[in-house]
């Protein structure tokens, strides 16, 4: 079926930045021109059944430019998943309209979404355990883990408008040491997480004991004389979660800074 003049397909979430593994989630983001939603239904249908058959978890959202932008304001699940918004095809005009409405939100409300991107971040770790030095350690939602990683890109892309190596403003906020450890840290975690869902045959994000020796053989650990090769690995993912730590409060203390220097300047009261 030819595709409409007046529908754009977007992917959004992970998919939209093109960071899925095996058995991650693909969210899709419909957009449509004009107030007549039931005229693209069948377009959506034709769309979605061939992926639900193909085994694919897809989830999917289906908004005008303007609502797609007002239900981002609003929630900041949506707000979050929409900054990684890419176009797929269709009409370019109606994703072009979406993203003007969405850049202007963003420009209006940096410091309102830091601040609830942190709080959801602690709020995330108290319910997977506190600490990152767990046994069993959530390689997604985990202290030091995945998704605070991401939440290191969020943040710097939702408050500069691009991506981190992309943006001018990044030498301001972090140095190219510190973006080498994030790459590093990003393939390690990333390495993990592919590996274990492969293992697993489904979306399994918990290195469990019984896993501990298998991840480490696929990503080539051996034994040592005072370490097994599960070990090694454990070790490298703690320090990998330190090394997070650290890049979260240099970014977060470089952001309050580049903030507290865009305030105005009030000029001081006579004595």
């Amino acid at each position: 079926a030819a595709m409409r003049a007046d529908v754009s397909v977007c992917a959004i979430g992970g998919y939209g930045r093109r960071m899925l593994a095996p058995f991650s989630d693909v969210d899709i983001l419909f957009l449509y021109a004009g107030n007549d939603l039931e005229s693209v239904r069948s377009l959506i249908d034709f769309m979605l059944y061939p992926l639900w058959d193909g085994g694919l978890k897809v989830g999917h959202v289906v908004h005008a430019p303007d609502t797609a932008a007002e239900f981002a304001k609003e929630d900041i699940i949506a707000r979050t998943a929409c900054l990684d918004a890419r176009f797929l095809c269709g009409a370019k005009s109606v994703f072009a309209e979406f993203q003007k409405r969405y850049d202007a939100l963003r420009k209006r409300s940096a410091g309102e979404f830091v601040e609830a991107k942190l709080k959801e971040q602690e709020e995330r770790q108290i319910k997977a355990g506190e600490t990152r030095y767990l046994v069993e350690p959530d390689v997604k939602d985990g202290k030091g883990a995945l998704r605070d990683l991401q939440t290191l890109r969020w943040l710097y892309k939702y408050v500069f408008g691009g991506e981190i190596g992309v943006s001018a403003a990044i030498e301001k906020v972090m140095d190219a040491s510190e973006r080498r450890a994030l790459i590093k840290a990003e393939r390690f975690f990333w390495s993990v997480r592919v590996q274990l869902h492969d293992l697993r045959g489904r979306a399994d994000e918990k290195l469990t004991f019984d896993a501990q020796p298998k991840i480490a053989e696929r990503l080539g650990y051996a034994d040592r004389s005072d370490m097994t090769a599960a070990e090694r690995l454990m070790k490298h993912y703690f320090l990998n979660t330190v090394e997070v730590g650290r890049l979260t409060r240099v970014l977060c203390a470089r952001l309050e800074e580049a903030r507290t220097k865009r305030r105005p300047k009030l000029p001081a009261l006579l004595p």
